[in-house]
């Protein structure tokens, strides 16, 4: 494996959310990832769900405000958002993850 693939970065995992359901106002949902660790990326592993369902599908970070929830002084996660007019059902996502201090340029390179 060469050096800084995800398995090699300390405190590296996968939180699965649970299962969200949009009505068609544009509804908000997001998904914390563990104390300590910070957000890497996300993707939607439900059927039928496609990126281009939502008008915001990003991370989140300490203190940011939402409609539907404000993160935390150290928390971390990903927050997506329906677009106006896409009703949506059992929408689930994983969040990956790792050790906030172990997130260097020697530990994944480009960082």
């Amino acid at each position: 494996m060469k050096a800084g693939t995800p398995l090699e970065v300390p405190g590296y995992g996968v939180a699965t959310s649970s299962k969200f359901n949009f009505n068609s106002s544009g509804g908000w949902a997001g998904w914390s990832v563990p104390t300590g660790t910070v957000a890497l990326g996300a993707k939607i592993i439900s059927p039928g769900h496609k990126i281009t369902d939502f008008a915001v599908f990003k991370p989140a970070g300490p203190s940011q405000v939402f409609p539907h929830y404000t993160f935390g002084a150290t928390e971390y996660g990903w927050v997506l958002q329906a677009k106006t007019g896409t009703a949506l059902s059992n929408v689930q996502i994983e969040v990956y993850y790792a050790n906030q201090d172990a997130l260097t340029s020697t530990s994944m390179p480009g960082y």
